[in-house]
């Protein structure tokens, strides 16, 4: 960076003598000045602007303030910015329905993260008692997630609960490859599986399954009827 070249301003006739600024140069011929905002209280020299002297904002109406950390706060009445989180004692309060709401922390700034139990949302359930002869279970004609799976087997050997990411009618049972599968343990007084996925398990042309005895992925030997029971939430 070039060396710096003073500058004088305040230069006209009856001014203050000429005041230097900095004034540099960079690599690419860049000029940057230093500029020191000051308030004019008088016709005397300006002050520095500091805590005992500051500079007067013209804020328009409406604008979001400021705020200093862990100062207070006024549901409904004080705005804020939509990332901005509030502290809460247990319940936190609801916000009506369309409007911006502070996300919530607890007072040890803890984010408050829940799963919501929603009457119109949630998962679809299919279940089904897997047949001796396999069969192919269309669980979904479109894309989507699986979420959970339950699955018990009171039969005396292994089962495989083998999944397609392909519409039912274009799978083929003994030639057809299965994407993946779960094996499910056996036992004549029951055992099984329970498999929850958070963010569930993603099939983007649809969701198909079946239970077959074997551990080959195009497997389609025959097992114990009414032996296996499967259940699976999916969206």
């Amino acid at each position: 960076m070039a060396a710096e070249s003073p500058i004088l301003i305040n230069a006209a006739a009856g001014s203050p003598a000429p005041t230097p600024v900095a004034m540099v140069q960079d690599a690419a011929l860049n000029k940057h000045q230093q500029v020191v905002l000051e308030t004019w209280t008088s016709p005397s020299d300006p002050s520095p602007v500091n805590g005992a002297n500051p500079l007067p904002v013209n804020v328009t109406a409406g604008v979001v303030a400021a705020s200093a950390d862990n100062s207070a706060f006024t549901p409904n009445t004080q705005p804020l910015l939509p990332f901005a989180w509030a502290g809460y004692t247990y319940p936190p309060s609801a916000v009506s329905s369309g409007n911006l709401g502070a996300a919530a922390m607890t007072l040890l700034r803890q984010p408050r993260i829940v799963l919501d139990a929603n009457i119109d949302g949630g998962c679809s359930t299919t279940g089904f008692i897997a047949p001796a002869t396999p069969a192919l279970q269309a669980i979904k004609a479109a894309g989507g997630k699986v979420f959970a799976i339950h699955a018990t087997n009171s039969s005396a050997n292994m089962v495989y609960l083998k999944f397609w990411n392909i519409l039912s009618g274009s799978v083929t049972l003994g030639t057809t490859a299965a994407a993946f599968q779960f094996g499910i343990p056996g036992n004549a007084a029951g055992a099984g599986f329970v498999l929850a996925i958070a963010q569930g398990r993603q099939f983007s042309t649809a969701i198909t399954c079946a239970v077959t005895g074997a551990i080959s992925l195009t497997d389609n030997t025959a097992i114990t009827g009414s032996a296996v029971n499967v259940t699976i939430d999916w969206l």
